[in-house]
Parts: structure tokens; C-alpha cells; sequence
């Protein structure tokens, strides 16, 4: 602080003034008479340092009054100026914005916001003022009218009963010269004489801000410490004129010198992206907290006022167990809260959106009823890729579209656990979408304020249950004792909505379609702010803007995102208007503030900070990053140690089991129930053995366990094409309805009369087969829904082009080449067996379906083959894998099929087991490299003692994390069972 003023010679503010930081000015407020003295701080941060630092500093007695100027004013308001209804920063927005509609153009337009407005209101300059500057000669450009016309007209409307902020402060020193200076200052609601007030790390004050100081001067003594600013800034009115007109007034103006004993070590580091930039700076404070040298209140970190860096700031350090002190406000449009309203008014005003959708639902503060269970509705737009838009008639009849096609489906291996999920799926989004559309299908006709206002109290707020669940999760909260945002910002919404109406209704605003009322409540919540209960004062700082430092000194000051035009100086709505050499001046002086917030200590230090890319976007250094008088020095090598995790961490991170991992990684889940809970667990994950199943139990025990005793879902990736499992169930329909036409027997068809006429694609010339097994498909594909990115891809893999063979003709080719090499010929289809037999020395009952069964006869003994369709060669067992029981599946049919027919009568035995693949590409232009996989019957029983032991797994309640090395790379499971930090139990 350089300078002070102070309003008479005598005052006893003198030694509060020469304090030279914020910490200094509270411990000599402490010398004053209790709640005695008020302080004004530069933003609402410095409410919540001042407190701090007074708890730090004194420690006990009653802390003094802080206000910020704007919170002071209306805190006078109510006692002097008591009938004059007042309307914030955010109502002046709205109302002109509102003045620039009515007079044909737009406030960006016109390149004006209202805090511009504002500011020359506040320094006296008015419209008549501007219009007297014209003459015949030199008239006013055209855009200056045409903002002095929405001036004009915001003032009409205003009228001289509402007070905008620069009303209230003309009208409050107007109010304070006419009374009674004898009378002793009280705050409103308080009976304790205020004798005093400071003012704190203030660069500029406006016109009516003097004003108003001057006039408070006559009831009280009124200091001011002016801070200092950058020697490259040009005076201008910034200090030097506004001292002067106090100084003329009669106030009393001393310097204070502060002079550096230490010079300021400063150190500029550059990582590769934000998020290494962000864990470099908090890797030196972590050491400093670990080793002592540094107390969490001795470091700030200032980072662009951007929310992505504010995000990646708070993930790191929580990551880091680095405490961040707690905001005493956040911006409204940073809650969950208003970021549920505005996706609902998103959702109504766009058709329905898919992003739109998924905000909505994903915030956490939309969930349904008892019977609506929201959720579905999401992971149902990523499978089949709803993109919205048209309303919620578009979504459900791709909802009912699925439905139908599902109900098509066939599971390829009897194991229906993923249809009948998707079945109850589809469901959930069918009541989702009926319960979303009774709350937010609006019509697309203009309505008043007043009608907005009500669609999102009731139907937004209310019957989307976004108030009650904000309720619900501040009460947990306060349970919990943390901080919370949810309570203020609902009732900050609902007093925006109030004073949107009110503006509104002042301005006369016609009717607007609900985009228009969205756009202009959007603003208001971006300019509102809310408190937050229960504000944690232990922390890091974590500052946003230059000014939230000013008057406060840290140890270590961390400056982040020092990039050309990001920081020290982030461009605000405020700044368009000004010239260039005007905005390099203020970032000089923002970067002095930030400076100047580092204490004389020779172990003080300021860090500059910047990412050498930004989503992948080369980045250039701040030009600022030069304009320092320190010594500059390399950054400490602790910054690249290892101290961003705790001990426990790493070594759950390295693999390194803190204790017997056997101990957490049995499995074991019966052996602690009772027998009743016991035998129900039983029936959940063995009421019959599929291949898929036992395969699953194969590759790892715990993965059965969560997947079908757990039921907990797969992950599904959103694709642009055909799913696998899509893909499969197309091409098995088209297979089953080629062969089932050249068959010619009806559906009702027994499996005797389906041996008794076996197919055989040789006696039908290859060009008549072709059309026909492109004809199922195009049938087939009618129920499926391929109306997505590729689709068109999708159909020219299947039916190829006029150079490359198609998939289906590519498999119709080796089925002729496999017929006329051999006499087993196919003769039943998508066969479903449900039997009960010995595998090994254990009888289970197998159910499953098997996609094609050939025979060949020798008298009374039907030899058969056992045919499956994988889509991809990865599905197909390897020679080696069989006999280890890794792939059960030929086994299991083999021997199920054999039981099944011999019980039907029919003397059967297995021959071989083929798998077959349809290929994946059309880049395979040779229809021999489709693969073609045989198994012999000797081979397959190999599986039969390994496939045993693996049934026993799956019944006996113990279901250890013992993967194959295959296993993990796609599972959806590797999180719950802890695999990632514990390793694999050999």
C-alpha cells in the first residue's frame, strides 16, 4: 500500500492506514472497540480471507464488519433510502438488453453490455452530455446514437423509482449529506455505533463512489489505502486525480514507502499440457506441506478464469490430498443445480436432443419415480445412436422400432441373459420417455415472462423432482458437515425467474418463443452468483482473477495458463470496448497485483506456469512473463519427484499388496450365509449350464460371479455401426431363412423329418442360390435397425460390389466347396436343446442353441457334425484352448445333442465340430480366406475332465479373481474386483 487517505488529521484510522497488507490492516482493527470499525474489501474472496486471517491473527474477541462496496450499499440502502426498490447488476443486464430489442438491434450488436453502461453512469457521464458534444459539422456516429437511443430507453423504463447500483450510490451519498451527522452510525438491524471505516486495496474509484465516501465522511472517519500501480501504467485518473480531489475535499493524503529487503524469486515452467502444467505446480506445494516449509495458508494459486482449469485444479488436487479452501461464493451456472434447468430448457426448445437428453439425466438430479428409472433412457440412446431433434415422438418409435426388433432376435446359444436385459431396457426407456414427455413436451408457441417463469418452477423444478433432490443432497451435507451450493442456488434460481418476470413487465416485452426466455435466463444465471454453507476456511487458496489477490501475501503464489491473450489478463465482457494499449496496461497492473501479493521473505517465491499445448493446440508464452524486476531462478527438482501420492497409494499403484492378497481375492460368497440364502444364491448362477456361461467361468471365476449371480451390466461403448452381437443375429436370421426356404418343411417341423431331408446347395445353380441368400438378407435387414453413420457400408460389406465379394456370397462359396467334398449335409437349424447329461462323472442340465446340425446316415446311425457362425476369427477357439476347457462349446452340444436325440429315438453319435466364420472385410477379396475350423470328436473330449472342473467352480459359492491373460483386456468388471491394484492370485 503506497498510499493512504484518511478524511481528517486527527483521525485514529492514521495507524490502520499505513498498514502495508491485508494482515496487518485486521490485527490494527483489533485496536479499536469491537464490530466498531467496518472494512471494505475488493471482492467477496476477501470476506472469507479477512475472516480468516482474523481467526489466524487474533484469534479471539469479535472480528470486524467486511463488506465488499456493492454489499455495503444495499446494507445502507434499507436504512437510508428505505421506499426506493433496488435492482441488481443482473436486472440492469436483462432490462437492457431487453431497451436494445425495442429499438431494433441487440446489445453484442451494438458491442455494449450494461456494465459499460454502468461504468459511465458512475463517473457522471450521461446522454445529454454525449449529445452535446455533436454540432452540424461532426454528428454523432451512427452506432453512438443508436446506443445512446437503448440508453435512453433503459432509463425510461427504469424511471426515477428503481435504483440501479450507480443510483444507489448517488442516491445514498444524497441521502447521508441531509442527515443528521450528530446521530450516531448504526448498520441496519444493529445498535453498535460504527465509528470508523477502511478501505482496502482499491486501484479505482468511480465518480459516484467518491461521492459517496466523502459524504459517509461527515458521520464517520473513512480511510482509504490506495494500492499502488504497475510503474510502466500510466497514472491517468487511476490514483493521481482521484487523491487530488480528496485531498482538495480536505482529506489528509500520506505515502507509504515499501521497500523489498529480498528480491522476488521468480520462476517460469512449462509442461506439455494443462494437466502436467497443473500436477508440476501442485507437486512443489505438496513437497512444501510434507516438509514443513509452507502452510496451507501461505500459498495461493491463481489460475485463468477459466472452468476447465478450475477443473483441472481441483481434480489434481484432490487426486494430491491437497486441500482447497472453499469458495465463499461459486457462479450459479457452476452448480448442478442450474445446470439440470438449463439442459430441461435445452431439451424442450431443441426437440429433444440427445446431449441435451443425457445432461439432463446424467446430473444426478432427475430420477425418475419408482417405476421410471431415467438411466435406461441414456444407455438406450447410445445403442441405438438417437441423435433427438424431432421430439419425443421421434425417440419413441425408435424405441418401439428396437422392441420390434429384438422380439426378431434369437439368442445364437440359448443363453438369453443380454436379450432379456436389453428387453427390460427398451422398457425402461418406453415409461422414461412417457414420464419425461408429460413434464417437458411444450409447445412451440410464444409465451410471456410470466409463463416461462411458471414452466420451470412447476414443470422443471418441481415435477422433474430438481428442487427436491437439491434439498435432499444439501440435507446429506449438512449431515456430513460439508459445504454445499444446492439450497442457495435453487432459491438463486427462483429469484432469477422472479426479476426476469419483474424486468420483463417494466420493459413490456411481447411474448417469445422458449428458446428466446432460455437464452436471456442462460445470461442470468451466468452473471449470478450463490453462497455456499458452511465455507471451509483451511486451504489452499485458489484465486481467479488478479483482484482477489490484491492486499493479501502468500509464501508461494502459483501463476497457471500464462499464455498470450489466456493470462494474467483473461478477456472479459467488460474489456471489448477497451482500446489495446488500454488492456496491455491493466494486464501490466493485474500482474503487479500478483507480484506484489508475494511476502518479503527470502523464501518466498512466484511461479509462472504454462502449457505448451491446449487440446492439442500449440500454445505462445505470455509476453508478461518478461516484465518482471526479480531474480529468476531453476525451478527446485522436487518438482518432478514423486509426492503427489500417498505411500498407500503407490503401492496399491505398483502392484504391491499391503497384505495377503489371497485374502481378498477368494471369492468366497456362501460360506457365511445361511443355508436359505445360500440354496437362493445357488439357483441365481446354476439353473442350467450354457457354453457361454461355462466359457465365462473358464476365463475367470469372479466375472461369472458379477455378471450373472451380481447381474451387473457389460459395458456398451456407443458405436457408429452394427454391434458384434447386431451383426451376428442378422447374419444367423439370414443363414436359418436361406436354408429354411431350400429345406421347404414348415416351422412345426419335427427334428426326424428335418434328417429325413437334408439340404444340399449342389443341385441349385450358384447364381439362383445367390439371389436368393441376398434376398433373406434384404428381408432380414428390414427388422434390424442399421440406420446409423455406416450403414451404407454396412450393406455393401454384406452384398458386396461389382469388384469385391460380398460376405454372404463369400460364406455361400465355401458352402458349396465343403458340399462337394464331403457327404454330411445340413439338415436342422437354430436348434434348441434343453436336456439333462453326464459330463465327466457330474450331471448337469445343458440349455442352449445350435445354429446348424449336418447328418449323414449309415442305416440305423445318424452321424452328425456341429456347425456355429462366429462373425470375427478372434471368436474362434484355438486348436490349443479346446482341450484345456477354455471353450466348452462343441463339447457341451456335442454330448447335449447326443442325449437329446437318443431320448427322441433316434441312434446318433458326434463326428466333428466346425466353426465358421463370414469374414469382416471386403479387403478379403479370396472367398477361401473366410475361416473354416474343424474339430474331431477326440479332440473335442479333451475338454471333458477341465469342462467338468470348471461346473464344479460354478457351484461351488467360491468365485476367486483368477483370470486368464486374455481375460481383462475387455471386461467390465476389473474395477470391482481390484485386479488393476492387487494383481492376479497364481
Amino acid at each position: 500500500m503506497p498510499g493512504t487517505t484518511y478524511s481528517t488529521d486527527d483521525s485514529p484510522l492514521r495507524q490502520a492506514c499505513r498498514a502495508t497488507s491485508l494482515e496487518a490492516t485486521i490485527r490494527a482493527c483489533a485496536a479499536f472497540p469491537p464490530r466498531s470499525i467496518i472494512l471494505v474489501v475488493p471482492t467477496s474472496t476477501h470476506v472469507r480471507s479477512a475472516t480468516a486471517l482474523w481467526m489466524r491473527e487474533i484469534g479471539a474477541g469479535l472480528p470486524p464488519r467486511v463488506f465488499t462496496m456493492s454489499n455495503l450499499m444495499r446494507r445502507l440502502a434499507a436504512l437510508y433510502l428505505p421506499d426506493r426498490p433496488l435492482i441488481s447488476s443482473s436486472d440492469v443486464s436483462v432490462l437492457f438488453r431487453q431497451a436494445a430489442i425495442a429499438n431494433g438491434t441487440t446489445a453484442s450488436a451494438l458491442g455494449l453490455s450494461a456494465a459499460d453502461v454502468l461504468q459511465w453512469k458512475a463517473n457522471g457521464i450521461t446522454t445529454e452530455e454525449l449529445r452535446s458534444m455533436a454540432d452540424e459539422e461532426r454528428p454523432l456516429p451512427r452506432r453512438t446514437e443508436r446506443i445512446l437511443q437503448v440508453w435512453d430507453t433503459y432509463e425510461r423504463w427504469k424511471g426515477g423509482e428503481w435504483l440501479d447500483p450507480v443510483d444507489t450510490c448517488t442516491a445514498l451519498a444524497d441521502a447521508m449529506a441531509e442527515a443528521d451527522a450528530s446521530v450516531p452510525f448504526v448498520l441496519p438491524g444493529d445498535t453498535t455505533q460504527i465509528t470508523g471505516m477502511m478501505v482496502t486495496g482499491i486501484h479505482v474509484l468511480s465518480a459516484s463512489e467518491r461521492q459517496f465516501l466523502m459524504a459517509l465522511a461527515d458521520h464517520i472517519d473513512v480511510g482509504i489505502q490506495w494500492s499502488r500501480p504497475h510503474e510502466d501504467v500510466v497514472e491517468r485518473t487511476r490514483n493521481f486525480e482521484q487523491i487530488s480531489e480528496f485531498v482538495l475535499r480536505g482529506w489528509t493524503y500520506e505515502h507509504v514507502a515499501v521497500e523489498r529487503t529480498h528480491p522476488l524469486r521468480e520462476v517460469v515452467h512449462s509442461e506439455h499440457d494443462r494437466r502436467a502444467e497443473v500436477r508440476a505446480a501442485l507437486t512443489l506445494v505438496k513437497q512444501g506441506l510434507l516438509d514443513g516449509t509452507l502452510a496451507l495458508h501461505d500459498v495461493c494459486i491463481v489460475a485463468p478464469g477459466t472452468a476447465a482449469y478450475e477443473e483441472i485444479v481441483r481434480d489434481v488436487a484432490m487426486e494430491a490430498s491437497i486441500p482447497l479452501a472453499t469458495k465463499e461464493r461459486m457462479r450459479l451456472a457452476q452448480c448442478g443445480v442450474s445446470s439440470a434447468v438449463m439442459a430441461a430448457l435445452d431439451m424442450m426448445s431443441t426437440g429433444w436432443r440427445k446431449a441435451d437428453v443425457e445432461r439432463l439425466l446424467r446430473s444426478g438430479y432427475v430420477s425418475g419415480d419408482e417405476n421410471v428409472h431415467v438411466l435406461s433412457l441414456v444407455q438406450v440412446s447410445a445403442r441405438l445412436r438417437i441423435h433427438g431433434g424431432e421430439g419425443p415422438d421421434d425417440w419413441m418409435q425408435r424405441i418401439e422400432l428396437r422392441r420390434a426388433t429384438i422380439a426378431a432376435m434369437d439368442d445364437d446359444d440359448g443363453d438369453d441373459v443380454e436379450i432379456m436385459r436389453e428387453r427390460t431396457l427398451l422398457e425402461g426407456a418406453r415409461a422414461a420417455v412417457r414420464w419425461l414427455r408429460e413434464r417437458c413436451d411444450v409447445g412451440s408457441a410464444p409465451m410471456s415472462a410470466s409463463a416461462f417463469r411458471t414452466l420451470v418452477q412447476d414443470r422443471i423444478l418441481r415435477d422433474l423432482g430438481i428442487q427436491a433432490a437439491a434439498i435432499a443432497r444439501a440435507h446429506r451435507a449438512d449431515e456430513r458437515m460439508l459445504p454445499t451450493a444446492d439450497r442457495a442456488a435453487v432459491d438463486a434460481i427462483n429469484d432469477a425467474l422472479q426479476r426476469y418476470e419483474r424486468m420483463a413487465s417494466i420493459a413490456g416485452a411481447p411474448a417469445l418463443p422458449l428458446a428466446d426466455h432460455a437464452q436471456e435466463f442462460r445470461r442470468l444465471v451466468r452473471e449470478a452468483t450463490v453462497g455456499i454453507d458452511d465455507v471451509r476456511l483451511k486451504g489452499v487458496t485458489l484465486a481467479t482473477s488478479a483482484d482477489m489477490l490484491r492486499a493479501n501475501q502468500w509464501k508461494l503464489v502459483v501463476m497457471l495458463g500464462c499464455v498470450e491473450g489466456e493470462f494474467p489478463r483473461t478477456l472479459r465482457e467488460s474489456d471489448d470496448g477497451l482500446p489495446p494499449d488500454e488492456r496491455v496496461e491493466q494486464a501490466r497492473e493485474e500482474l503487479y497485483d500478483i507480484k506484489a501479493s508475494v511476502t518479503d521473505a527470502a523464501d518466498a517465491l512466484l511461479l509462472a506456469t504454462f502449457p505448451r499445448t491446449i487440446d492439442g493446440s500449440d500454445t505462445m508464452p505470455s509476453q508478461f512473463l518478461d516484465d518482471h524486476d526479480g531474480t529468476s531462478t531453476p525451478l527446485p527438482d522436487i518438482l518432478h519427484a514423486d509426492v503427489m501420492i500417498s505411500a498407500k497409494e503407490r503401492m496399491l499403484r505398483m502392484g504391491v499388496p499391503m497384505h495377503d492378497p489371497s485374502e481378498r481375492q477368494l471369492g468366497d460368497v456362501v460360506s457365511e450365509l445361511q443355508e436359505e440364502e445360500r440354496q437362493r444364491l445357488l439357483q441365481t448362477v446354476e439353473p442350467y449350464i450354457s457354453p457361454s456361461r461355462l466359457d465365462v467361468v473358464a476365463a475367470c471365476p469372479y466375472r461369472f460371479f458379477a455378471r450373472y449371480a451380481l447381474g451387473l451390466p457389460q459395458t456398451d461403448d456407443e458405436q457408429e455401426n452394427l454391434s458384434g452381437r447386431e451383426r451376428g443375429s442378422l447374419l444367423h436370421s439370414v443363414v436359418r431363412m436361406f436354408f429354411a426356404e431350400l429345406q421347404g418343411l414348415p416351422t412345426t417341423a419335427s427334428v426326424h423329418e428335418q434328417i429325413d431331408r437334408p439340404v444340399n446347395v449342389m443341385m441349385y445353380p450358384i447364381d439362383e442360390l445367390r439371389d436368393r441368400l441376398l434376398g433373406c438378407y434384404d428381408r432380414v435387414a428390414m427388422r434390424y435397425d442399421v440406420d446409423h453413420m455406416y450403414a451404407d457400408v454396412e450393406r455393401r460389406v454384406f452384398r458386396g460390389t461389382p469388384t469385391a465379394v460380398g460376405l454372404l456370397e463369400r460364406w455361400l462359396l465355401v458352402e458349396r466347396e465343403h458340399a462337394q467334398a464331403q457327404a454330411f449335409r445340413p439338415a436342422v437349424f437354430e436348434y434348441d436343446v434343453d436336456t439333462n447329461m453326464m459330463v465327466g462323472q457330474t450331471t448337469v442340465r445343458v440349455k442352449g442353441r445350435i445354429d446348424r446340425i449336418d447328418v449323414f446316415r449309415q442305416d440305423q446311425l445318424v452321424l452328425f457334425n456341429i456347425a456355429d457362425y462366429k462373425t470375427t476369427t478372434s471368436s474362434v477357439p484355438s486348436f490349443s484352448s479346446m482341450p484345456r476347457g477354455e471353450h466348452s462349446q462343441m463339447l457341451l452340444y456335442m454330448l447335449a445333442v447326443q442325449a437329446q436325440w437318443r431320448a427322441a429315438g433316434i441312434e446318433a453319435e458326434p463326428n466333428v465340430g466346425l466353426y465358421q466364420t463370414f469374414g469382416g472385410r471386403l479387403a478379403m477379396r479370396e472367398p477361401n480366406e473366410v475361416l473354416r475350423r474343424e474339430f474331431t470328436r477326440e479332440m473335442v473330449m479333451e475338454a471333458e475332465d477341465p469342462a467338468e472342473t470348471f461346473i464344479q467352480t460354478a457351484r461351488s459359492g467360491r468365485y476367486p479373481v483368477k483370470p486368464l491373460a486374455s481375460a481383462c483386456l475387455h471386461c467390465s468388471y476389473s474395477e470391482i474386483c481390484r485386479k488393476d491394484h492387487w494383481g492376479i492370485v497364481q
